[in-house]
Parts: C-alpha cells; structure tokens; sequence
C-alpha cells in the first residue's frame, strides 16, 4: 500500500524533476530565442531603412521559431512532457540555423565572419532572378576591404588579431 504524499512512478508518467529540467531547458531556449529575436528584428530595421529586405526563408524560420517554442511553453505548463520536448527540439533547431545565420554559430566561434550587402528589395516574384542594373542575389555576399564601414573594418582588424598567427 502506499502512503499519503508519496508519488507512484508509473512507466511514461515524467518525474518531477523531469518536468523541472525540461522547463529549464525551454526558458534557456526562450531566453536564446529573445537575443535571436533582437538581432533579427535590428537587422530587419535597418535593411529597410536602406531598402533591403531580409531573406524569406529568414523570416519564416523565426515565424516558426515563435510558434514551436509557444507550444513548448503551452505544454510544459500543462505538464505534457512528451510534447513540451518535441517542440522544444524544433523550436532549437529553428535557434540554432538562425543563429548561425547572425554569424554565432561555428563561424563566430572560430573567429570568421561574413560580410556583405543584403538584396534589394524588389516586387519579383523570383528572389535572386537576374535583372539589369539589379543587386539581386543571395542576402550577403562577399564585398571588398573598401566598401566595409569603418565599425566594419575595426571588427575584422580585432577578429584578425585574435586568430592564430601563420608559422
């Protein structure tokens, strides 16, 4: 027989300890995901000021992002383990490409960067066609030590200081 206040483990039925870790585990998440959010939302801002727009697949990423960790926060509120994981694995996954977009994946660990102009905003239907007198393309790409802005060029010159020196 089982006493009072005791829990009974039953197979499938997470501890509550589990349902703690997992809850941890989703506002470390949430809290990566507000940084990505910041960063996408600043970047988005300013292309538009200079008529750029973000990448589409960017943009959808992070729309799926906030969904996926909506219901992993929905369930772990309502106890649902199985399902708080499954979204909080997506919703990561969706963190770490859109990370790994904003430079802070391997590349930014590594000390490498991406520099570039993004694409020009334009009413084609097909992103990156090829157009007379157009930017068009992918969002970056690589641009010369000349068209990088100064606070540009101070952050290469600090990021080559900090690689190792060739033998």
């Amino acid at each position: 027989p089982q006493q009072v206040g005791q829990t009974q483990n039953l197979p499938g039925v997470p501890t509550q300890a589990e349902l703690d870790a997992l809850e941890r585990e989703i506002d470390g998440l949430a809290a990566r995901a507000a940084a990505v959010n910041s960063s996408l939302d600043t970047l988005q801002r300013q292309q538009a000021s200079a008529g750029y727009g973000l990448r589409g697949d960017i943009v959808s990423k992070q729309t799926t992002m906030k969904l996926n960790l909506s219901k992993a926060q929905d369930a772990i509120g309502r106890n649902d383990a199985i399902r708080a994981k499954k979204y909080a694995d997506m919703a990561g996954a969706d963190v770490e490409s859109l990370e790994k977009f904003l430079g802070r994946g391997d590349r930014a660990e590594a000390g490498l960067s991406y520099w570039g102009k993004p694409t020009l905003r334009s009413s084609s239907a097909k992103r990156g066609s090829v157009r007379s007198g157009s930017r068009a393309g992918s969002t970056f790409k690589y641009t010369s030590q000349s068209e990088r802005s100064s606070s540009e060029r101070l952050r290469y010159l600090k990021a080559l200081s900090r690689s190792p020196k060739p033998e």
